[in-house]
């Protein structure tokens, strides 16, 4: 069994990190052939550096508290800054505007359509948080707790304290990641969310991987799913990476099973699975039912991705948000008298049949989705940088920085797209197979619903985790080690002879 799932992990394991990198590779590197060439030319100078310096990596006690403070700093600082430069726009100002009132019902079929839009606004609002200042320390501290979790993910996966902090590092000074933060968003806790259920997930797995199970142990694992199912529902009304986790999840089970010692072990693993499937349904059917009631108990939906599916996946659309779309999907909503299950059947069937008719567009239209979402963190930099500006004048006053800040952070992002590939090519192991998995999860859920390069931020965490794992104890460790002396060594001998 075990030999079995051996060979059965490297083939999965191989599959999803080949669909992966071309995935990324077609989507985000070949649009950016100048500036991969950069970030390539910074790696290896980075590579040749580390085999005259110590390792990067950071250990210690307070650690946790250390990174919080640096991306609550970094993060509010820069929030503290814009303040009274940026003016929220779109589904951030209508957020800000409802957190302020609490009114909601004023924009009914925008929730009816979009319930996952009323829990943040709501819990803001009944928390008191009902200015733009107050938001932004609410969100720092959020995102700074984020942070830590990145940490901590990377020290579970890499089972080394000292990888953490390279991971966190990427995540604090990653350009897209800090500017966003200005925008008053749901996003934000979808990130910690998300994060937060890997991390539960990978840490429920190594606890099922220990030899020495006792009854203690089963408990906390117990509790670990308990708290991973009732999360999973919760994110569904933030950003539902959650189904993509739980996809993951199905998708790793086999190998999972194979890896685990002893039948307890396998049980337990698949119990657990229940009981997160389990706790979703029963939490997102409570939000919901809460959410109705806050409408004034009116019919809501909350399958977004199906009415993203109808106006993003028609071959004669853009792929991204169209109004007169997205006004034929609520017209059949209203016809079906607001029954979303009915209305999303149609609306699929009609969807169905326009593909059908025009089967040759899809290719271009997916290579033209998948490019527009993950090509880059331009639309992050878009959001918090030139839609929301307070004034043209005050825009120019900071073009130029803003020009040179856009490219860096063009650079930035091809890098962490080459450190994500290396990072999850060598070195497989279950949880960076899982962690690719959500990641090429999110990448799939984009060539379906509405393409914008803002969806992926609160998912681009976890690509700091494969990030670190390029380095430490990656190619700057084998720079070092004493086969690569030997190699050298040996060529050099070699070269002499000649």
């Amino acid at each position: 069994m075990q030999k079995v799932g051996k060979i059965i992990g490297i083939i999965w394991y191989t599959a999803v990190a080949g669909l992966l990198a071309l995935s990324l590779a077609l989507f985000s590197l070949k649009p950016h052939f100048n500036e991969t060439l950069i970030a390539g030319g910074i790696l290896l100078l980075f590579l040749l550096m580390k085999r005259h310096s110590r390792s990067i990596g950071m250990s210690g006690r307070y650690m946790e508290a250390r990174i919080w403070l640096l991306a609550f700093v970094t993060r509010y600082s820069y929030c503290c800054f814009m303040n009274d430069k940026i003016v929220q726009c779109n589904d951030f100002a209508t957020t800000l505007e409802e957190a302020r009132t609490g009114n909601f019902i004023d924009r009914l079929d925008y929730y009816r359509q979009w319930a996952h839009k009323l829990l943040y606004p709501l819990l803001l609002h009944q928390s008191g948080l009902t200015s733009q200042s107050r938001i932004y320390l609410f969100q720092c501290i959020i995102l700074a707790f984020t942070s830590v979790l990145v940490y901590r993910i990377a020290v579970k996966v890499t089972r080394k304290n000292s990888d953490g902090f390279p991971a966190a590092l990427l995540y604090i000074v990653w350009p897209g990641q800090l500017l966003y933060a200005s925008l008053i968003s749901e996003e934000h806790v979808a990130a910690f969310l998300t994060c937060g259920i890997v991390l539960i997930l990978i840490t429920a797995y190594q606890l099922l991987e220990q030899l020495d199970f006792c009854r203690k142990n089963i408990a906390k694992y117990f509790a670990m799913t308990g708290l991973a199912g009732i999360l999973t529902g919760l994110v569904a009304f933030f950003k539902d990476w959650g189904a993509v986790i739980l996809t993951a999840m199905v998708i790793s089970g086999i190998w999972i099973l194979m890896h685990l010692h002893g039948r307890e072990a396998r049980i337990l693993f698949l119990s657990g699975l229940v009981i997160i499937f389990v706790l979703r349904v029963v939490l997102t059917g409570g939000i919901l039912q809460m959410c109705r009631n806050r409408l004034g108990g009116v019919s809501i939906g909350n399958n977004v991705v199906i009415s993203q599916m109808y106006t993003a996946l028609d071959p004669d659309s853009s792929g991204m948000y169209d109004e007169k779309r997205n006004t034929e999907y609520l017209e059949i909503v209203q016809k079906n008298n607001y029954d979303f299950r009915a209305a999303n059947r149609e609306a699929l069937e009609l969807l169905t049949e326009r593909i059908r008719r025009n089967p040759e567009k899809m290719p271009k239209l997916l290579y033209e989705k998948g490019t527009t979402a993950y090509v880059d963190d331009a639309s992050q930099l878009y959001w918090s940088l030139v839609a929301g500006r307070t004034s043209e004048e005050d825009y120019n006053s900071y073009r130029g920085l803003i020009q040179i800040l856009w490219y860096a952070a063009a650079v930035y992002y091809v890098l962490m797209v080459l450190c994500l590939i290396a990072g999850m090519v060598r070195k497989p192991s279950p949880e960076k197979f899982f962690i690719g998995l959500v990641i090429l999860g999110g990448i799939c859920v984009s060539l379906i619903i509405e393409s914008h390069g803002r969806y992926k931020y609160s998912i681009e965490p976890l690509w700091c985790v494969l990030c670190c794992t390029a380095f430490e104890p990656g190619v700057g460790g084998f720079l070092k080690s004493d086969r690569l002396k030997s190699f050298i060594h040996q060529r050099g001998r070699g070269s002499a002879a000649g």
